[in-house]
C-alpha cells in the first residue's frame, strides 16, 4: 500500500486523482456512444429523466464512502492497525445498512418519486426500467465505493 503521507502534495493529488479522471473520462464516452448508438433517442431521454435521482443517491452513497475512508484513513495514519480492520468493518456494516433503506425505499416508491420528478409518460416504462436497475444495485455500488475508497 502506498504511503500518501510522503512527498509533494500536488504530486500525489495528481496521481491519485488523474487515473479516475481519465477511468470517468472513458466510461462516459462509452455510455454516451453506447446509448445512443444502440437504444435511441427516448432510451437517452429516460437516461436523463431519472440522472438526477440516481445522482443524488449514488453521490450520497460516495460521500458516506469518503467520510468512512477518513475515519480509517486517520486510524491507519495513527499505525492502529486493529482499529483500521473495526473501523473498515464497521463502515461496511453501517453503510450496507444505509444503502439497503435506500434501495428498499427507492423500490417501494419508484412511481411516485417518477412522478415527482415529472417523467413524461412516454419515457415512464423505460425510466423506470433504468432506474430499478440503478436502485438494485446500490448495495453493490456502496461496497465497491466503500473499498474503493479506504
Amino acid at each position: 500500500m502506498k504511503d500518501l503521507t510522503k512527498g509533494k502534495p500536488a504530486t500525489l493529488i495528481l496521481a491519485f486523482a488523474l487515473p479516475i479522471f481519465f477511468a470517468n473520462l472513458l466510461q462516459l464516452t462509452y455510455s454516451l456512444v453506447d446509448t445512443r448508438t444502440f437504444l435511441g433517442e427516448d432510451a437517452l431521454a429516460a437516461v436523463g429523466a431519472t440522472t438526477t435521482l440516481s445522482n443524488l443517491i449514488i453521490g450520497f452513497l460516495q460521500g458516506l464512502s469518503g467520510g468512512f475512508a477518513i475515519i480509517i484513513a486517520q486510524k491507519f495514519g495513527a499505525k492502529d492497525y486493529k482499529s483500521v480492520k473495526k473501523s473498515f468493518a464497521m463502515s461496511l456494516t453501517m453503510g450496507t445498512g444505509i444503502a439497503l433503506f435506500f434501495t428498499v425505499f427507492g423500490l417501494l416508491f419508484l412511481q411516485p418519486i417518477l412522478n415527482i420528478l415529472n417523467v413524461p409518460a412516454n419515457l415512464m416504462g423505460t425510466a423506470k426500467s433504468y432506474i430499478f436497475v440503478i436502485i438494485a444495485g446500490l448495495v453493490a455500488t456502496f461496497l465497491y465505493d466503500a473499498c474503493a475508497a479506504a
